[in-house]
């Protein structure tokens, strides 16, 4: 049986990766008082985002999909990828995809998108960061605000 690989938009979720999903549903609750039972949220068209807030309770008439939050590593060679995290700054595609998705920012709360999304998110929100591309599983607020701020 074949098994797509990561950033491929047909990669299912892993079994870690069902356990992290479903531990979301305690930390939402505790840490923002958000039941994602009820809330409506944001993923990418990618396979393993819609995967992860199924399995975190997010009921799937209340996912929306969004291409701008799909993986830019899939639009990368592999060169470019091991550059990107060489040097810890994210590729002119990536940085396109974000000044996209922020003059475009989905409406729902909670997005459930990939790690290089978000770093190059955070890099171009300039929000400080402990690791350029998050973990799997890793949850970052980051605040609307923040989003629709125009770039220099």
């Amino acid at each position: 049986m074949h098994t797509p690989l990561f950033g491929h938009p047909d990669a299912g979720l892993m079994d870690i990766g069902i356990e992290q999903a479903r531990n979301l549903t305690p930390l939402f609750k505790s840490r923002y008082g958000l039941d994602l039972a009820a809330a409506r949220v944001a993923t990418s068209w990618m396979r393993r985002t819609f995967e992860t807030a199924l399995e975190a309770g997010v009921r799937e008439e209340n996912i929306t999909r969004y291409p701008l939050l799909d993986e830019v590593s899939t639009r990368l060679s592999r060169e470019e990828i091991i550059q990107t995290l060489h040097d810890e700054v994210p590729p002119p595609a990536a940085i396109e995809q974000i000044k996209e998705l922020r003059a475009n920012p989905p409406e729902e709360e909670v997005w459930f998108t990939h790690g290089l999304v978000i770093a190059t998110l955070m890099y171009d929100c300039d929000i400080p960061y402990i690791k350029f591309v998050p973990k799997h599983g890793t949850v970052i607020e980051v605040p609307r605000r923040k989003i629709i701020e125009k770039t220099v």
